[in-house]
């Protein structure tokens, strides 16, 4: 069976390093909450992605390198944060220097991750977009969608 994959654009907000200020939590306690804002991604792939053990894969900006990591996915909401929810504070710095309300977090979706590891090259090349078999890193040089759904291929 091909593995399923999420992959998600990442931006860094200000001096803070996405992977950096996520993993300072993950690795106290295992996991972490990131947060997707806009456009919800759909439920019913991130229910077979945790069903069948997926990926979910980040790739920052091309500022911050363009570098791809990988973590899995343990859990998602969609809605507010809730009292307990672990994730980087800069989260709060952000919503409000950018004006948002509470409410854009009900339009984003909460993921609920583990250490955020580098991936290397061999293993970036082998993902692609799920319906059509492009290279994953070929199409973010050119397109700017935010979620992708992609499969591992097959050596």
């Amino acid at each position: 069976m091909k593995k399923k994959a999420i992959v998600l654009r990442i931006n860094y907000f200000e001096y803070y390093d996405f992977a950096e200020e996520h993993n300072k939590i993950a690795k106290s306690d295992g996991q972490v909450w990131m947060l997707k804002l806009g456009r919800k991604i759909s439920t019913h792939r991130l229910d077979a992605l945790k069903d069948t053990d997926g990926m979910l894969v980040l790739r920052s900006d091309k500022k911050h390198g363009g570098k791809f990591f990988c973590t899995t996915l343990k859990d998602y909401y969609i809605g507010h944060p809730q009292p307990g929810m672990k994730y980087p504070k800069y989260y709060d710095e952000l919503i409000d220097l950018y004006s948002y309300s509470r409410e854009v977090s009900e339009e984003g979706t909460w993921l609920l991750v583990g250490l955020i590891e580098d991936m290397d090259d061999s293993a970036v090349d082998k993902l692609v977009l799920e319906k059509t078999g492009e290279p994953i890193k070929t199409l973010l040089e050119r397109c700017s969608t935010s979620c992708m759904y992609a499969i591992e291929r097959e050596d």
